[in-house]
């Protein structure tokens, strides 16, 4: 560490005292968020390889920054619109010195994910540092941007999620040792490595030894008597040059102890020849800063990227969404200005797409960067298990309030990170509760909130508020309420006299039918009988004569005329 303090006390001294100050301004009081009538626009930008030898990372960290900001437009649909520029560095630090001036320059600009590489980053500090233009890098990793003592400190702008050195040691060395009895750890690595994080990766007390594989170039052969005579039960691989048959043939001459191999060695051309190398039944445990994939974390995590890319994701996706979702959770705060990012960065406290809790410490490191153990069995990787957490928020209770009303998020995480919205009204978030004010009387707004952009399906939950009435307004809604139940009374009555009559006139057509029937039924007697009556009377002739007169007479009972006589 001396090399750092020389010639550093004053400039050491001003950096610690600029991040404590800006610390010290960082109040997390909650900043209300209007539903807008507006689509407002906010830019931020990615800056990375996005041409030349390095440009696979880039396009894959650009591809990243571009489905967080994709679901995060969907969410804040027609309130707030992020649009992402792009600055092409190639990785390389005389480049980035030409691109971080013209970034720096464009005030739209008030948030940048990136540079993806160390060396760039330190390039384009000094024109981010005096242009109060956050940095949150997924990928560069040297220690000294963090290192209060190094010239090459990015404090107060720069940030970062991947982990480093002084972060690894002590995790790696727990799984080192694990299930290790008195454990002796010999550590193979490079002369460029940083020393300091040896204390942590192989304590004084456990460390069996110490090799820099710069020192062998030429005379490998003579690697492996070196490491057995200092007898380790584990031996730690970090040096990329370090090549499987190294570890193979250690193995056939007699070492019989552990072997983990740093992310300084993981790299996919030495894993795919442990894979062939090493295929017997021993394995080779090796860590891995950032998964290979989403995939890596969850299928279904995965199939959403895609079906939003339509490309698969790459190394540090998972990095690069945190990234761009933390200067996006700012935005959708309220941020609209690079001082503004810049404290509520320094102030964020939420969850990584994992599910995992973290925040930044005072010098821009993540506390709780993704780190994870891998391992090479018989020719198969076997990956460590990440569970993706999935939280629904679960309400309280609605509370009526004048211009508004408000409830409680019930499973509340006081480090969690919310993501808010309204259709109506101004939203506050105060600890566990949620206000939404400025509505109209009666007027009501639905409220989504969200844990994660990323399966939102799986991370949100909506309600529905209305806001309270005024005395004038309650009389008139009852006046109305009054009006329309007397009004339904007044239908259903009329219902029921229009049926009432229908019954009626039913029943007085039934009697008169009755009677038409009886009177019908009697004329067709009446008739009848007359007929029978008609039937039973018979009239006869007969034939009256008076000298040379005769005369016909027809009767039921026929008489002749006086004075004539029946023939």
């Amino acid at each position: 560490m001396s090399q750092w303090i020389q010639g550093e006390e004053v400039r050491r001294a001003v950096s610690i005292s600029l991040v404590c100050a800006i610390s010290s301004l960082i109040v997390l009081q909650p900043i209300p968020l209007s539903a807008v009538e507006k689509e407002v626009i906010v830019q931020i930008a990615y800056q990375g390889p996005l041409s030349g030898p390095e440009s696979p990372l880039g396009q894959g960290e650009l591809e990243a920054a571009k489905y967080a900001v994709s679901n995060f437009n969907d969410f804040y649909q027609g309130q707030i619109k992020v649009q992402l520029k792009t600055f092409d560095d190639q990785g390389d630090p005389a480049i980035a010195v030409k691109v971080a001036p013209i970034a720096a320059a464009d005030s739209n600009v008030i948030g940048l994910v990136g540079p993806a590489y160390s060396g760039a980053s330190i390039a384009s500090l000094p024109f981010y540092k005096e242009s109060s233009l956050t940095m949150i890098s997924p990928s560069a990793s040297r220690g000294d941007i963090t290192n209060p003592y190094s010239s090459a400190f990015g404090s107060p702008v720069f940030h970062r999620v991947v982990a480093v050195e002084k972060q690894k040691g002590a995790r790696i060395n727990s799984w080192a040792i694990q299930g290790v009895s008195n454990p002796r750890i010999f550590v193979v690595t490079d002369s460029y490595r940083p020393s300091e994080w040896l204390s942590d990766l192989a304590p004084s007390a456990t460390r069996a030894g110490v090799l820099n594989m710069n020192d062998y170039y030429g005379r490998e052969s003579t690697i492996i008597p070196i490491i057995l005579n200092s007898n380790p039960n584990i031996v730690v691989i970090d040096s990329y040059e370090v090549k499987s048959e190294l570890l193979r043939d250690l193995k056939k001459t007699g070492y019989s102890g552990k072997f983990i191999a740093t992310d300084n060695w993981a790299y996919e051309q030495n894993i795919q020849s442990a894979l062939s190398a090493l295929s017997d039944l021993w394995g080779l445990q090796f860590v891995e800063l950032t998964p290979n994939s989403l995939k890596d974390i969850d299928s279904q995590l995965e199939s959403e990227y895609f079906s939003k890319s339509s490309k698969p994701s790459q190394q540090f996706a998972l990095q690069t969404i945190d990234a761009t979702n933390i200067l996006l959770h700012c935005i959708a705060s309220g941020v609209r200005a690079r001082l503004e990012m810049l404290k509520c960065v320094k102030g964020f406290s939420g969850r990584s797409v994992t599910g995992q809790l973290f925040s930044f410490d005072n010098y821009g490191d993540s506390t709780s960067p993704f780190l994870t153990i891998s391992s090479i069995v018989r020719g198969q990787i076997i990956r460590e298990k990440i569970t993706l957490t999935k939280v629904v928020p679960q309400f309280s209770e609605l509370v009526t309030t004048k211009n508004g009303f408000e409830f409680r998020i019930l499973n509340f995480e006081s480090k969690g990170n919310y993501w808010i919205k309204s259709t109506a009204g101004i939203i506050k978030q105060t600890g566990n509760l949620i206000s939404v004010t400025n509505l109209d009387p009666g007027q009501t707004a639905s409220i989504v909130i969200a844990t994660s952009l990323q399966l939102l399906s799986l991370n949100s939950n909506a309600i529905v508020g209305k806001a309270g009435l005024t005395v004038e307004q309650i009389e008139k809604e009852a006046k109305l309420a009054v009006e329309k139940i007397l009004a339904e009374a007044e239908a259903k009555a009329q219902a029921i006299r229009e049926a009432q009559k229908l019954a009626e006139a039913k029943i007085e057509a039934e009697q008169k039918i009755a009677e038409a029937k009886l009177l019908a039924e009697k004329i067709v007697a009446e008739a009848k009988a007359a007929v029978a009556k008609a039937a039973a009377i018979k009239k006869t002739t007969i034939t009256c004569v008076k000298g040379k007169l005769i005369k016909k007479v027809t009767a039921v009972k026929p008489v002749c005329p006086a004075g004539y006589k029946k023939k």
